[in-house]
């Protein structure tokens, strides 16, 4: 009969790998795999990426004091309603917002290729956990944590300062002050 140590000692160690599209976190994967991986570890690659936002659109002074001038919309009649969707600025089209998404999947699915591709060659088993921002990232890695039960977690870290890491707020920050297990943070290379 195996006691709690053995059985504990015989289980995967499960290190959570949190990816992005930036520099920061390709040298994070590197770094991991050069210094610490060993073999008896099973990598969860997560990436957290927030909503697509909408584009932004500026408007003139003109286009400011037609949208003001509006006719409301219970008063609007077929043709109004036509000419008020026609003007600049207005509501993003269906059309335009699916491409906004749909570009927004398509970077996701090529930045977890790109991991599972350099993971496949390394022979590393993994699992990819693919979760959605709602609270900031930061969170989201720490939920994807605690789900999957990691033993250790790593992250990239753009290296600002202070003040701009105060105000912007920072997802490296988050982790290792909320993440329940142990976390590594690398620090840009320069």
């Amino acid at each position: 009969m195996a006691t709690i140590e053995e059985s504990a000692d015989t289980r995967l160690r499960r290190v959570l790998i949190a990816v992005d599209a930036s520099p920061q976190s390709e040298e994070a994967f590197s770094w991991y795999f050069e210094n610490i991986h060993k073999e008896d570890t099973e990598i969860i690659l997560a990436h957290c990426p927030e909503q697509p936002n909408f584009p932004y659109y500026t408007f003139d002074t003109e286009t400011l004091y037609s949208l003001a001038c509006s006719t409301k919309p219970q008063d609007q009649t077929p043709e109004t309603k036509e000419q008020e969707s026609n003007k600049p600025g207005m509501a993003i089209s269906g059309g335009d917002w699916e491409r906004v998404v749909q570009e927004h999947k398509e970077a996701t699915d090529e930045l977890i290729k790109h991991f599972q591709k350099r993971l496949q060659d390394l022979k590393v088993k993994h699992k990819v956990h693919v979760q959605q921002q709602v609270a900031g990232a930061g969170d989201a890695i720490c939920q994807v944590a605690e789900s999957e039960g990691v033993d250790h977690i790593v992250i990239g870290s753009r290296g600002m300062g202070a003040i701009r890491r105060t105000i912007l707020g920072s997802v490296s920050d988050y982790v290792l002050h909320h993440a329940k297990v142990p976390v590594t943070v690398h620090l840009r290379r320069h």
